[in-house]
């Protein structure tokens, strides 16, 4: 019973730790495909 509980503990750190993760690369993303629109409108 202790094992399960500690295993579900550190499956939700996980998860939540990936969605941070998850969510900061779209952000990056977002703002790489910015920069690139941005650089280009200029470029032309």
């Amino acid at each position: 019973m202790q094992a399960r509980a500690v295993f579900q503990i550190n499956m939700n750190m996980n998860f939540q730790a990936f969605c941070t993760r998850w969510k900061e690369s779209i952000r990056i993303r977002r703002e790489h495909i910015r920069a690139r629109q941005l650089f280009f409108s200029k470029a032309l």
